[in-house]
């Protein structure tokens, strides 16, 4: 590669990544920076080391997280920074031949606060005033082009590094003429949201008070009115990213007209992003690391000489990478230095990197910390909680860790085929479960529910709009963490903790505990009744459900769930639950297709079932014992249970026939599966061929693994080979290695599922495909196995 001879590094001060076009934003807010992006290599998840400016750029030009560099993570005069103890970016390129200069736009970046060491020159003046903070200074991103354009006039013809630092996106959003107001009422506008101004030093729920906007005063200064609608304030932060992205567009033409523009190297970022109400939150950052604060956008135009294809990469990277892979190209050696960052030339050239793949990224204030890999940011407040001001926030904001998957607008949970979660694209699964708690729904106003193995949170939701309070346990800390992020409300909680010591103490606490769809994951099932007892009031009532163990897997009795422990019949439940409690009613439940036919103007309704089966072409009538339950649900209490109240019977009718349209798409589905396969079996034999007539080739890759350390994927390799001569047993043997020495190996697991497939052990196949996407949601393959397995039972075949 050869050296650039221009280095251009631009940090576009606030400006969140999914505000952009080419980050997926649906307004138009960067035009130019949308077409210029064609010509760059996009960075889909890169994410910055803080939410404050300055802790973020200090990390961008010394590779190292706030944590370990001298700035520290404040964002004013607290800073320690000591000049003999780092060494900065533009150090090392001074020393390199470069000519380095900075335009800076902000107080913070000031050469008081560290950063002019390394410039040979330093320009920060800033003489506009804030509409709310007159001693708050900054510079407009004209003026700003304007002094670096002189800069460029005089060393054009140098080889230089100019670091660009713009500030209009920032708060207030005051747009200049022409950028105020565009995106006002248009077609992303959104619902109303009255704010106000926020009191004290608490950031949420209200607007901060140097934020507002069309402020009305009186000749003493006393605010009289304001803008209040955060929908406006929104619209003008992206009105301000529309005013920088002209302001990036006349810097490239500058460049461009000074004929420079194809040898330089540009860099494009922002040191934070801004939160729009995420956390209670608005119009602020710095107070968490969670993504709508650090995930910012990280472009890389390449100079001349460095021929590389324009394309977006979707693995993870931090700012701190911007240090080694500069370093990187201009050939300097950092790899001595004590640094976080990872260069990313490697990446960017198209050439697998796993260690950036695997590595795990941190974000970080001085309270609270995030740790980012591929598929999730974990954030957990710090154990020593430093300062006095900021950090009171994140006291009150982040009390538990969080899981965060940034891919999403919330916080999700995989969906491993066993947890069941409300977005799981599997009808009779959904049907189900909301039928339970819509049925229990009826018993529960006023009352005080436990709520035994809750899951992802969805049910204690619902029983929460009629409950006086919900209580959720579940074993899953990732289950706790997620529903107590998603689910908020006074009267509900989320607790980590066994079914069968349940972390609640005293006793006769809960009018109403139930247990779906848990009992069957404990073998402790008479620990887990006893404590049920413990914590019941002694009028109170236990409804459970458990899966029959003899109709669960009627359609498929060679699958076994590797979740279920312990399940039961009809007389093993109801002996559990006479032996703890007085009076048991009994029901049965089961998902089934069937034709309605239902009063339109009268709610008194009779039910009255008819039952029919079909044998070979003809459909016979049954009476009702011919009815089986897939699953049990029983009502326990030492007290009599009303039968007036609870004989009853209850349908969950969904009138969008979501598994009547799903099982009539299952034949196409199938057909384009099969087709598929079909496909992949032309594909192995074409394998088959070229392995046939490469056998030295083959001898020399089996040598290799049995003399050598193999990697997994070297296993797999083989195994795929082996797969391909229909050695399904050694073929299993090598993908049980890479399992193995990978245990979170998706490929491997998925390779193991379509073995089992082959094999005819459906229930064994089913259960590697869950656990390869258990540990990769994404892996495509194991899903569309997954599906077509499932419509297989669906429709039978």
């Amino acid at each position: 590669m050869k050296k650039p001879e221009k280095i251009i590094f631009i940090s576009i001060d606030t400006l969140r990544a999914d505000h952009l076009g080419c980050y997926g934003y649906k307004r138009n807010t960067g035009p130019f920076i949308d077409r210029w992006s064609r010509e760059c290599v996009v960075f889909q998840q890169a994410f910055s080391a803080c939410s404050y400016t300055v802790p973020s750029h200090a990390s961008m030009f010394t590779g190292k997280y706030p944590g370990k560099h001298t700035f520290g993570f404040a964002n004013s005069d607290k800073l320690f920074y000591k000049p003999d103890s780092e060494i900065m970016l533009q150090e090392i390129l001074a020393s390199e031949g470069y000519e380095t200069a900075a335009f800076v736009s902000a107080l913070p970046l000031r050469k008081e606060m560290g950063f002019s060491t390394g410039f040979k020159f330093y320009n920060d003046e800033c003489t506009t005033s804030e509409i709310n903070r007159s001693e708050e200074l900054f510079r407009k991103g004209e003026e700003t082009n304007q002094r670096a354009f002189e800069w460029l006039d005089r060393n054009c013809e140098k080889d230089f590094f100019l670091f660009m630092h713009y500030f209009d996106v920032h708060g207030p959003y005051t747009n200049p003429d022409g950028f105020s107001e565009i995106f006002f009422e248009d077609e992303y506008y959104g619902e109303e949201t009255i704010l106000e101004i926020r009191e004290g030093h608490d950031p949420a729920g209200g607007i901060p008070d140097y934020e507002i906007l069309k402020p009305e005063r009186d000749p003493d200064g006393n605010l009289l009115s304001y803008e209040k609608d955060a929908r406006y304030y929104v619209a003008e932060y992206d009105g301000g990213i529309r005013h920088e992205d002209s302001v990036i567009e006349r810097l490239i033409d500058k460049l461009k007209n000074l004929d420079i523009y194809d040898d330089s190297l540009i860099i494009l970022t922002s040191d934070h992003g801004e939160a729009f109400g995420e956390n209670n939150v608005w119009f602020f950052h710095g107070l968490t690391v969670t993504p709508d604060q650090i995930h910012v956008p990280f472009l890389i135009k390449p100079h001349m000489g460095w021929d590389i294809e324009k394309k977006t990469i979707e693995t993870h990277v931090s700012l701190v990478d911007i240090f080694p892979t500069i370093c990187s190209i201009v050939d300097y050696d950092c790899s001595d230095f004590d640094i976080d960052g990872k260069s990313l030339v490697k990446l960017t050239e198209g050439n697998i990197d796993e260690e950036l793949t695997a590595r795990r990224l941190i974000a970080e204030i001085e309270g609270q910390i995030a740790y980012i890999d591929r598929e999730k940011i974990e954030i957990k407040p710090k154990n020593v909680i430093k300062g006095e001001t900021v950090f009171f926030y994140i006291e009150r904001l982040c009390k538990q860790y969080m899981t965060i998957h940034y891919r999403n607008k919330e916080p999700l949970l995989a969906f491993t085929g066993e947890r069941y979660v409300p977005w799981a694209d599997d009808p009779e699964m959904n049907y189900e479960h909301l039928h339970r708690y819509r049925f229990v729904k009826e018993f529960v106003k006023g009352k005080k529910v436990l709520d035994l193995g809750c899951g992802e949170g969805y049910g204690c939701l619902m029983l929460s709009d009629d409950a006086d309070s919900v209580t959720g346990i579940d074993i899953a800390d990732e289950a706790i963490r997620h529903a107590s992020i998603k689910y908020r409300r006074e009267n509900l909680k989320f607790i980590q903790g066994s079914m069968s010591d349940i972390p609640i103490e005293g006793q006769y606490l809960f009018d109403i505990i139930i247990s779906f769809e848990a009992l069957e994951h404990i073998t402790e099932q008479d620990d887990l009744l006893r404590e049920v007892k413990r914590l019941l009031k002694k009028d109170g009532m236990f409804i459970v459900s458990t899966p029959n163990k003899y109709e669960l897997h009627a359609e498929n009795p060679n699958y076994q769930n590797e979740f279920h422990v312990k399940e039961l019949s009809l007389d093993e439940f109801n002996s559990l639950l006479t032996a703890n409690f007085k009076n048991i009613s009994l029901y049965g439940q089961k998902v089934c297709a069937s034709s309605d036919i239902f009063p339109l103007y009268d709610d008194a309704i009779i039910f009255r079932d008819y039952l029919m089966e079909k044998e070979g072409s003809e459909f016979h009538f049954l009476n009702a014992a011919k009815r089986k339950a897939k699953l049990f649900i029983a009502i326990a209490s030492d007290e009599k249970i009303d039968d007036n109240k609870f004989a009853v019977k209850s349908s969950l009718l969904d009138v969008s026939e979501t598994l009547l349209h799903d099982l009539k798409k299952a034949p196409s589905n199938r057909d384009a599966h099969i087709s598929s396969l079909e496909r992949e079996n032309r594909k192995l034999s074409g394998i088959i061929g070229k392995v046939q007539g490469t056998a030295p080739a083959l001898e020399k890759l089996l040598k290799r693994i049995y003399s050598e350390s193999p990697s997994p994927e070297m296993l797999i390799e083989a195994g795929e080979v082996c797969f391909g001569f229909g050695s399904y047993d050694d073929a299993k043997g090598f993908f049980e290695k890479a399992v193995l020495m990978q245990p979170g190996n998706a490929d491997a697991l998925n390779n193991l599922g379509v073995i089992e497939l082959y094999k005819g052990n459906a229930g064994n196949a089913r259960s590697y495909f869950m656990k390869a996407l258990s540990v990769a949601p994404d892996c495509r393959e194991a899903r569309i196995n997954l599906e077509s397995l499932s419509e297989s039972v669906h429709s039978g075949t």
